[in-house]
């Protein structure tokens, strides 16, 4: 590790500056390798998952929701004795 003092009257020597410049990139630039891999990878597996679901073959959803919801009193055949309100 690079040890600087701040307050010396010295200017930074110039390997200091150009190692810092170097690391600062080299860590920026396999960051943005990192990144874009997992872009990458996010991606084909986005476009493998879209295929395999477009040529999937349909399947029929039918419901008929719609005599399910419908108001029907309560009718029990068995008792009469049931009084519906």
């Amino acid at each position: 590790m690079i040890f600087y003092q701040f307050n010396s009257n010295q200017p930074m020597p110039l390997k200091t500056k150009l190692g810092l410049i170097f690391g600062i990139v080299t860590g920026l630039a396999i960051l943005a390798i990192f990144a874009f891999t997992f872009f990458l990878i996010a991606l084909v597996g986005g476009v493998i998952l879209f295929v395999i679901n477009f040529f999937r073959p349909k399947q029929d959803r039918v419901f008929d929701i719609s005599n399910q919801y419908e108001n029907k009193p309560y009718k029990n055949t068995s008792n009469k004795d049931i009084i519906d309100i």
